[in-house]
């Protein structure tokens, strides 16, 4: 019952995205642009100038076991991101992994994009407490201006685009550069601000029934080998 709230709870969310920022529903005029027509006024930028930072992940050597052993610092992998919340990461490496490793911390609130191994190519999540990533990843840390939500959502209407891109690759990725540089279309501030208002709600709602999911999982889980 709680997946199916929230799956009804991610619709609703992005089809209020669909309405106001693809379909364009009650603009009346519209200007060229290299995505096509836009609403007069507002702007093609490229990812790297909505974000404060882009960074791609790194794994620690998995020989080394002061890297991993009681390891505190979340670190995940691609197949853990089903554009959702992150909350806890199935592998943790050490503050020492991390200092002598590639993998990069990020703050609450960055977005994981997959950027390796097509169909996982364009996978999300959203770290809900400061966490790491594997290389197959890139963490997009948005201005405060854009928000989080917003470029999440601009992401996964962009995700068929980046998808065709990766599968004509030979190895079916795409590069940090690709991303840094991938188009999205961007509305007047003052109108981004009032759709993460208005959307906030609705991803603390999925954030808080995914956190109930998972305690009833680990509940489920811990009872199952007692009986």
């Amino acid at each position: 019952n709680l997946q199916n709230q929230n799956h009804i709870l991610e619709q609703m969310a992005q089809a209020i995205f669909k309405s106001w920022f693809v379909d364009f529903d009650g603009v009346t005029e519209f200007e060229d642009s290299e995505l096509g027509n836009i609403p007069k006024g507002w702007s093609v930028e490229k990812l790297h100038d909505v974000c404060t930072l882009i960074q791609n992940g790194g794994t620690p050597k998995r020989t080394e076991s002061t890297f991993w052993n009681n390891g505190t610092v979340n670190w995940y992998k691609t197949g853990e991101l089903r554009d959702n919340f992150l909350l806890d990461s199935k592998e943790k490496i050490t503050e020492s992994g991390l200092k002598n490793s590639s993998a990069y911390l990020l703050p609450e609130n960055t977005i994981l994009f997959a950027i390796y191994a097509f169909p996982v190519v364009g996978r999300m999540g959203i770290l809900t407490k400061q966490g790491c990533s594997n290389q197959a990843a890139s963490g997009l840390i948005p201005k405060k201006e854009i928000g989080t939500y917003f470029l999440f959502l601009s992401l996964m209407f962009s995700r068929d685009f980046l998808g065709r891109i990766a599968t004509g690759a030979a190895q079916q990725n795409i590069s940090k550069a690709i991303l840094q540089n991938h188009l999205i279309i961007l509305p007047h501030l003052n109108l981004i601000s009032k759709f993460n208002k208005k959307i906030e709600a609705i991803f603390e709602q999925i954030k808080n029934i995914q956190i109930q999911t998972n305690t009833l999982i680990k509940t489920r889980d811990a009872l199952l080998p007692k009986l």
